[in-house]
């Protein structure tokens, strides 16, 4: 043959290279294929997780707006509170401004006031008082109520496990019944193939006689082929006998192969119900190993919880002596408070003594101005400063211009005036020092005010808190509450398939037993159609 020009002729090598590739090819498509359905289960397991992520993010976002909506609450709430407490603030301001207008009853409504801070602060100890023996008694009645949940959750635990004995019994008596009944079976089987032996040789025997009994007649009716007959019968009788034993080794056969497959099907039956039984105990003992660290993490879990409770009443503990010491430090800051107040009513005091004298020393100093020209005036003088003996310096004053004005009258008397002058800006001065007190006192009642207020928002937000934990507590029982009860339903629904299962393995083995019954059945009517068969040809070669 010959090549065409300009035709490339394929080569065995590039053949071979061809082969090469697609096997390369194949290869590589059955890779891409595979990575695709992985790729496939990949992203199926994705789209699960992704699904799985979303409700998560779902229910966080539902309890981010719950926390959400009580936070909103609480602040309303203090928000509320301290507009309440604003206007109970101006109120008192208000009336702090009146008790200013009123200054004559300012000492009482601060004695007063001071009173009623005293009661206050007695009142808040009582009420700490009160509400350690309440928080005591609250501890208390939950460590109780902690116990008593723990004991109504081994009752009922117990009654679970005992419902579970119980059933658990009742399926093997059920067990044993049924086995009871199928041995009761196998005996009737056994009796029946007895009986069918039995009739089995009754009819060979009568077929023996009947065939004996029709030689008998063919032997008087030809007496002259007695021998032949007699040769013939013996014949017979010797295929008879050999047939039968035949028949009779047979028969042992089937009925020792009957026997045997009875003992197989015995003990595979026992074997299997066994197995079931023992399928049974591994999966009560998986369930109750899953009970048992269910109830361990239960257990762990409320350990956390004592442990997390026990911690915060320490905390509240610690809170309590804080707000004692608190409590102490205002008392404190209370009497310190008297102190400056009675220090500011005995400078006040003071501060009239000071004008009295002031306003006596300007009388003396128009006296001295109006005698200035005689002795009269300055006995007169001396006169009133002996009569005005209330205040010491006044005396040393109106002694000392005596003794200036024996010497220089007038210009004496003006440095005196400059000097009573000067006494007065200083006795407006210390009068200012004494007017800072009030402003400070008044300072004092204001901070005293809002560090009571303050205590007043302290104590609504550790009830906001309390209350906000509480509700936390409440939402973290109800989802307990509800993954035991999923729990349980899911326990339920394992026992409804372990029954179902169990159910569905008697009624297996049930009809494993029909299919052996039948199956023996049809070998019986095998063997008598084989036997009838064998008979009806013994007959046969016998009449011939």
């Amino acid at each position: 043959m010959k090549k065409q020009r300009g035709v490339r002729q394929p080569s065995i090598l590039r053949l071979w290279w061809l082969v090469v590739y697609e096997e390369a090819d194949r290869r590589k498509s059955a890779k891409r294929s595979q990575t695709v359905l992985y790729e496939e289960a990949d992203g199926c397991k994705a789209a699960k997780r992704s699904q799985t992520l979303l409700y998560e993010e779902a229910e966080r976002r539902k309890a981010a707006k719950h926390c959400q909506t009580v936070e909103t609450l609480l602040y309303e709430e203090a928000d509320r509170r301290k507009a309440a407490k604003r206007s109970q603030t101006l109120l008192y301001e208000e009336v702090d401004g009146r008790k200013a207008a009123k200054p004559s009853q300012t000492l009482l409504y601060e004695e007063a006031e001071g009173r009623k801070t005293a009661k206050h602060s007695q009142t808040l100890l009582y009420e700490e008082a009160d509400g350690r023996k309440a928080a005591k008694q609250r501890s208390q009645t939950l460590l109780y109520e902690e116990a008593n949940g723990r004991k109504a959750a081994k009752r009922s635990q117990t009654l679970l496990y005992e419902e579970a004995d119980r059933r658990k019994a009742a399926k093997r008596s059920q067990t044993l019944l049924y086995e009871e009944e199928d041995r009761r079976k196998a005996a009737k089987r056994s009796q029946t193939l007895l009986y069918e032996e039995a009739d089995r040789r009754k009819s060979a025997k009568r077929s023996q006689t009947l065939l004996y009994e029709e030689a008998d007649r063919h032997k008087a009716a030809k007496p002259s082929q007695t021998l032949l007959y007699e040769e013939a019968d013996r014949h017979k009788a010797a295929k008879r006998s050999q047939t039968l034993l035949y028949e009779e080794a047979d028969r042992r056969k089937a009925a020792k192969q009957r026997s045997q497959t009875l003992l197989y099907e015995e003990a595979n039956g026992r074997k299997a119900a066994k197995r079931s039984q023992t399928l049974l105990y591994e999966e009560a003992d998986r369930h109750k190993a899953a009970k048992r660290s269910q109830t361990l993490l239960y257990e762990e879990e409320d350990r956390r919880k004592a442990a997390k409770r026990s911690q915060t009443l320490l905390y509240e503990e610690a809170d309590r002596h804080k707000a004692a010491k608190r409590s102490q430090t205002l008392l404190y800051e209370e009497a310190d408070r008297h102190k400056a107040a009675k220090h500011s009513r005995t400078l006040l005091y003071e501060e009239a003594e000071r004008r009295k004298a002031a306003k006596h020393s300007q009388t003396v100093v128009t006296l001295l101005y109006e005698e200035a020209d005689g002795r009269k005036a300055a006995k007169r003088s001396q006169t009133l400063l002996y009569e005005e003996a209330d205040g010491r310096k006044a005396v040393k004053r109106s002694q000392t211009l005596l003794y200036e004005e024996a010497d220089g009258h007038r210009r004496k008397a003006a440095k005196r005036s400059q000097t009573l002058l000067y006494e007065e800006a200083d006795g407006r001065k210390a009068a200012k020092p004494s007017q800072t007190l009030l402003y400070e006192e008044a300072e004092g009642r204001k901070t005293a005010k809002h560090s009571q207020t303050l205590l007043y928002e302290e104590a609504d937000g550790r009830k906001a808190a309390k209350h906000s934990q509480t509700l936390l507590y409440e939402e973290a029982d109800r989802h307990k509450a509800a993954k035991r009860s999923q729990t349980l339903l899911y326990e339920e629904a394992d026992g409804r398939k372990a029954a179902k299962r169990s159910q569905t393995l008697l009624y297996e083995e049930a009809d494993r037993h029909k299919a052996a019954k039948h199956s023996r059945t049809l070998l019986y009517e095998e063997a008598e159609r084989r036997k009838a068969a064998k008979h009806s040809q013994t007959v046969v070669v016998g009449s011939v």
